[in-house]
């Protein structure tokens, strides 16, 4: 679990909005009237009885009538159950739009029910609310690189590339899908082709001390005609001791520059975090990235399921909020 956001500042920069599927319903169980704890999305008890929240499908097998149906938002930055005005700043931003709000707060995050007719009108006044803090903020600078250079990667470094990956699979094993024992077992030439496949399927940057890989990012690129405009940034990967030095973001700019330069055919990048992985996700989101939807049960670890949020960025919109601090891109990114 992250640790807990007070900042209203940082709060509102990070909510990270997703529209969850389905309606959902506000009721209050009549006596002789109950529901399965294991469907119940949130409830609190009154003088005057029990009230629920409920998937509307639940409250219409159970017979229960519905006093508000409407549609679920939560916010995935992880918010301090102390912290002050977050509620108070998205409430009065929905209530000049003419949209109502319910909201239920739980451990880690916020959840805000609104009118089910007018979701999409509340995604987008909230999306607003969050561009809107990040556009006020002082600019973050990317630190600068300290003795890291990034290129693509040619064939020559299959070898040390492997290396680099079983150990990232190995040392954060909720954020990659595949597992050491899994690429173990691939032969060399399965690595040679990720890095230079001959149909120009997927290309790699990595980051170098001095001649040392201790860093690395893909993308993969799609053949198919309708989603060839797209492309997947995979396997971002810096070792412990190179983190600090701006690695991870020159890494970033590499494959965008790539993208900018080689592939202008490209217009959006995806990619997927683990949910909870808060530095990367801060990362992803200083660069330009901003979250659409989470996948629940992405993953299966051997401490349970873990959800994945998607993100997407523009290529023409990345790069607004990074600099290093010098002001230069810092990068050697070769064909």
């Amino acid at each position: 679990m992250t640790s807990p956001i007070a900042d209203l500042d940082e709060l509102l920069q990070s909510m990270e909005p997703v529209l969850n599927p389905g309606a959902y319903v506000f009721a209050s169980l009549q006596p002789g009237q109950s529901v399965d704890a294991a469907h119940v999305m949130a409830s609190i008890r009154e003088r005057e009885g029990v009230s629920v929240v409920v998937a509307q499908d639940v409250a219409q097998r159970a017979g229960l009538a519905p006093l508000f149906v409407g549609a679920w938002i939560t916010l995935h930055v992880h918010s301090d159950l102390q912290a002050v005005g977050l509620t108070a700043a998205f409430s009065d931003a929905l209530g000049r739009a003419g949209i109502s709000c319910n909201v239920v707060a739980g451990a880690c995050h916020d959840h805000i029910f609104v009118p089910q007719q007018l979701a999409q009108a509340a995604m987008d006044v909230l999306i607003r609310l969050q561009q809107g803090a990040r556009d006020m903020a002082p600019r973050r600078e990317a630190p600068a690189a300290q003795g890291v250079r990034v290129a693509a990667l040619v064939s020559g470094d299959a070898v040390g590339y492997r290396a680099l990956m079983l150990e990232a699979y190995a040392r954060a094993p909720d954020a990659f899908t595949s597992t050491p024992q899994e690429r173990e077992a691939e032969p060399e030439s399965w690595w040679v082709r990720r890095i230079a496949d001959p149909s120009g399927a997927s290309v790699v940057f990595g980051a170098f001390r001095d001649t040392v890989l201790v860093g690395a990012v893909a993308l993969e690129f799609s053949a198919k005609p309708k989603t060839r405009h797209k492309a997947h940034l995979i396997g971002m990967y810096v070792q412990p001791g190179a983190r600090g030095t701006g690695a991870g973001t020159l890494l970033l700019d590499a494959a965008m520059a790539h993208l900018r330069t080689r592939r202008p055919d490209i217009t959006v990048v995806v990619l997927t975090v683990t949910e909870g992985n808060l530095s990367a996700m801060r990362l992803y989101r200083s660069a330009g990235f901003a979250a659409f939807g989470t996948e629940p049960m992405a993953i299966r670890t051997p401490e349970g399921y873990r959800a994945k949020v998607h993100m997407a960025c523009r290529v023409d919109a990345f790069g607004d909020s990074v600099q290093a601090s010098d002001g230069s891109a810092k990068m050697a990114a070769s064909p």
